[in-house]
């Protein structure tokens, strides 16, 4: 009886079991205990080795939990190996080495920074550039790689759109499959690539200035309205003219009979046809049915406009015109467009001519005479355009409410270029004489001379009794000269 007892005894020691092996007063107590679930039972089994935890109770309740890792809860949270076959352990954790960028084909192997791992390797991820031997190349532009990786150029040829092409001129850009292109004057690229000018205003055209920036032009018989910004084209007229109060008018737009018409003033002309140089209805330069005359050069008559009993403004006058020469003629030395005589002795009272003659000191271009005292200009327009010429010129004392000092100033399209302070100071113009357009007078309406005449067209002359500010000549400029705008 003695040995049976310990013999149950030792084995009950040695299994470190909980089962119910020893006198009724434990089996009653593991069995309380079980029922309360408030402490660990003699009689509870765990198993903590695996990834899995079954835990059998005397209730008969089984619970199974799977995780990736198994884990050791006697020593640590580390992972001790991985329970998906697809995955690696590497430093205690379960990672994908095809994928992985810190442990990419290995657990010592990983990316550089900016790499990303695939299929256990490492490479250099590009986003929308292509990846060549290591290096994020853009294949549409890149001269070494165009088109693809190692498809190299020609050295006299650029990379666009990923084509090879002709290599740019200085200071082009290559601008997408428009291919190389001058961004300071093309409206799609003005600026910089595929900076697109916006959509011009009505009767207009977008373009880029040749400075890279966005402006417009106008079409022809309309202008830029006269602001700073302007915004919007509009239709040639004479308002602007009108505004400034002309004493005079010619627009020579007749298209028959021998009347030059004054539209404002009593001063008309008579056109001299000469042996039919002197042709009517041509086409004008500022609005659509505007006209001029033509003069072809003529080995007889002397073709012109002649106003008799004339009187010019003595002391302060503006007067425009507007002129083409013929392109027969560009290289002719004399272009005479208008003459005032007072006199025979007094012939050149007023002129307004092109002027090629002359030493190499000598300003070739527009010249303007007044009182026979010459200015020229080095200023040609023998380029068969149309060109809108202003003088200006005052003698009277300085006034410092007046918007002109006295002097004369010459413009051509607009812009000044000429201006001598004092000019002719206190000098009059005489009254009465002949005022003749293209021809020069060497006499009272005579003198005449084949050498000096205008060979081209002239469409409007404009006289007033002031001098007009710089910036009312602008406006008259892109009025009168309406199928080229001014800025």
């Amino acid at each position: 009886m003695y040995t049976q007892r310990l013999s149950t005894t030792l084995s009950c020691t040695l299994l470190l079991a909980v089962a119910s092996c020893g006198d009724d007063t434990m089996a009653t107590t593991a069995s309380e205990s079980d029922a309360s679930g408030t402490s660990s039972s003699p009689g509870t089994t765990s198993n903590t080795s695996g990834a899995s935890t079954d835990t059998d109770t005397d209730t008969d309740t089984d619970t199974d939990t799977d995780t990736t890792a198994g884990v050791d809860t006697t020593s640590s949270t580390t992972a001790t190996f991985c329970q998906d076959p697809q995955l690696t352990l590497c430093s205690g954790q379960c990672v994908d080495v095809n994928s992985n960028p810190d442990f990419c084909g290995g657990c010592d192997n990983p990316c550089e920074f900016g790499w990303a791992c695939v299929n256990g390797g490492c490479t250099l991820e590009c986003g929308e550039l292509t990846n060549c031997s290591g290096f994020c190349v853009d294949t549409g532009y890149n001269p070494y790689h165009c088109g693809g990786c190692g498809s190299a150029c020609a050295d006299n040829e650029t990379c666009a759109d990923g084509s090879c092409i002709p290599a740019c001129q200085k200071l082009e850009k290559v601008c997408g499959a428009d291919g190389c292109t001058d961004t300071l004057s093309d409206s799609n690229h003005c600026g910089g690539c595929f900076h697109v000018c916006p959509p011009a205003p009505s009767n207009g055209s977008g373009v880029c200035d040749g400075l890279g920036d966005c402006t417009f032009d106008c079409d022809d018989y309309y202008y830029a309205e006269p602001l700073e910004d302007p915004t919007e084209c509009l239709g040639c007229d004479d308002s602007e003219i009108m505004a400034d109060g002309p004493i005079h008018f010619w627009k020579l737009s007749e298209l028959n009979g021998t009347v030059a018409a004054d539209s404002i003033g009593n001063a008309d002309g008579t056109y001299h046809f000469g042996m039919g140089e002197l042709t009517l209805g041509d086409d004008g330069a500022w609005m659509p049915n505007d006209k001029a005359i033509t003069i072809a050069e003529s080995p007889g008559d002397f073709p012109r406009v002649a106003i008799t009993d004339f009187t010019w403004p003595a002391v302060e006058f503006t007067v425009e015109l507007v002129v083409k020469l013929a392109p027969e003629a560009l290289e002719r030395d004399v272009h005479v467009f208008l003459s005032m005589a007072t006199a025979d002795d007094k012939t050149n009272e007023v002129a307004i001519l092109h002027n090629l003659t002359g030493d190499e000191n000598s300003a070739k271009g527009i010249q303007v005479t007044i009182g026979n005292n010459n200015r020229r200009y080095p200023y040609k327009i023998n380029d068969g355009e149309w060109h809108h010429i202003v003088v200006t010129w005052k003698s009277q004392e300085p006034d410092p409410d007046a918007e002109v000092d006295p002097g004369i100033v010459t413009y051509l399209d607009g812009r000044e270029i000429g201006q001598t302070d004092g000019f002719l100071d206190g000098y009059a113009i005489d009254p009465g004489g002949v005022l003749a357009f293209g021809q020069e007078q060497d006499l009272l309406d005579g003198g005449y001379d084949h050498a000096a005449q205008m060979i081209g067209s002239l469409d409007s002359v404009v006289l007033y009794d002031k001098a007009l500010p710089k910036p009312r000549i602008k406006q008259h400029a892109n009025t009168l000269q309406c199928k080229k705008s001014f800025e």
